[in-house]
C-alpha cells in the first residue's frame, strides 16, 4: 500500500491515536484489482477513510526505482485518477477539515483552493480558511513554471518542494538534472529568500525536504526505502499546525513520521498493548492501551528527537 495521498494520510495519523484518528480523513479509490488484504489494514487506522471500489477500472498504481546510487525514477502503471473538490461535494466533514494536503501544478493549486473556499462558505459562511499545505509537482518545478508557483503562494500556508525540486526551479536552465543537484544548505537558505523576498508579508513559508527522519546517525541503517517519507513529513507537519504547535516543533513531527515510514517497503505496522506489554485488539479508550508502530511509541520518538534537537542548539 503506498501513494503521496496513503502516506500524507499515515504521517497525519501516526500522531493521532484514537479517537484523534476520527479526525483524519482521506479517500481511497480501490479499482478491482485492489488487494482484499488492504482493507484491514485502513480499518485497522481508524480513521475517517472514505473507500470507494469501482468493480469498472484499475488501481491507481505507480512503480518507483531507485538506481545504485538512490537516484529516484517514478512511472504511472495503471491510468492514474485525480481527486478534484466535486469528490467532497457530500462530504461536509472533509470540505471542512482544518488543513489540506494538496499535490499538483501551481495553477491547478489555485484553482483547488479557490473552488474549496467557495464550497465551505456554501456549507458554512463563517467558515474561516483552512491550513493548506502543498507539493508542487516535481514536473512543475522548472524554471518556466516559477512565475506561476510565486502567484499561487498566496493561496497556501505552507509551500513544500524537496531540495532538488527548490533548487531547479531556481536554477535559471530549462533542463537540469535533479540527480546532479546535491544537498547544499546555503544554497537552498538562498533560494528561499530569493523566493519569499519578492513576494508580499503572507502567512506562508518554504519548508524544504530532503531525507528528513528521526533517527540519530548510528541508527540510520534502519532506513530501507524513502519513498513516503516527504509525504507523511508533511501529513503530520499539517496535523501539527492545525493543532497549534509553532512551526518549528510541527517539523519535528514531520521528522518523526518520515522516521517510521523509511523503515520499510509499504507502511509501518501498528500493534496495540496494554498496561501490561500485551498485545491487544482492544480500541484506545482511556489510555489504558497505547498504540505502537513497528514496534515503538510515537511520542517516546517524538521526545528522544526533541531532546536532540534542544541539545543542538545548547552546544551549537
Amino acid at each position: 500500500m503506498g501513494g503521496a495521498g496513503t502516506f500524507a494520510a499515515l504521517g497525519a495519523r501516526l500522531f493521532s491515536p484514537p479517537p484523534l484518528s476520527k479526525r483524519v480523513a482521506w479517500i481511497v479509490d480501490a479499482g478491482s484489482d485492489f488487494p482484499s488484504s488492504m482493507i484491514p489494514i485502513i480499518n485497522d487506522w481508524e480513521t475517517s477513510v472514505l473507500l470507494r471500489i469501482n468493480s469498472l477500472r484499475l488501481t491507481t498504481r505507480g512503480r518507483n526505482s531507485y538506481d545504485a546510487a538512490q537516484h529516484r525514477n517514478f512511472e504511472y502503471m495503471t491510468p492514474k485518477l485525480t481527486i478534484d473538490i466535486t469528490d467532497l461535494q457530500h462530504q461536509h466533514a472533509m470540505l471542512l477539515s482544518k488543513s489540506f494536503h494538496l499535490i499538483c501544478s501551481p495553477l491547478r493549486c489555485i484553482s483547488l483552493v479557490t473552488r474549496l473556499l467557495d464550497a465551505r462558505k456554501q456549507i458554512n459562511p463563517l467558515a474561516p480558511k483552512p491550513l493548506i499545505v502543498w507539493e508542487p509537482v516535481p514536473d512543475t518545478c522548472i524554471p518556466s513554471e516559477l512565475l506561476n508557483l510565486t502567484n499561487c503562494l498566496p493561496y497556501v500556508n505552507i509551500c513544500s518542494p524537496n531540495h532538488t525540486e527548490l533548487l531547479r526551479l531556481i536554477s535559471g536552465a530549462s533542463q537540469v538534472d535533479s540527480n546532479e543537484i546535491s544537498f547544499d544548505p546555503t544554497a537552498i537558505e538562498a533560494a528561499c529568500d530569493q523566493l519569499l523576498a519578492a513576494m508580499p508579508l503572507q502567512n506562508y513559508a518554504f519548508v524544504v525536504r530532503s531525507g528528513a527522519n528521526g533517527y540519530p546517525p548510528e541508527q540510520r541503517t534502519r532506513v530501507i526505502d524513502p519513498t513516503g517519507a516527504g509525504n507523511s513529513f508533511l501529513g503530520a507537519l499539517a496535523v501539527g499546525l492545525a493543532r497549534g504547535l509553532d512551526l518549528e516543533e510541527a517539523i519535528c513531527w514531520g521528522c518523526v513520521a518520515s522516521s517510521f515510514v523509511v523503515e520499510q517497503v509499504g507502511v509501518p505496522t501498528l500493534s496495540k498493548v496494554d498496561s501490561s506489554g500485551n498485545k491487544t485488539n482492544i480500541t484506545i479508550q482511556d489510555g489504558s492501551v497505547e498504540e505502537l508502530w513497528n514496534g515503538e511509541s510515537v511520542q517516546e520518538r517524538l521526545h528522544k528527537y526533541l531532546s536532540r534537537v534542544r541539545d543542538s542548539k545548547t552546544h551549537g
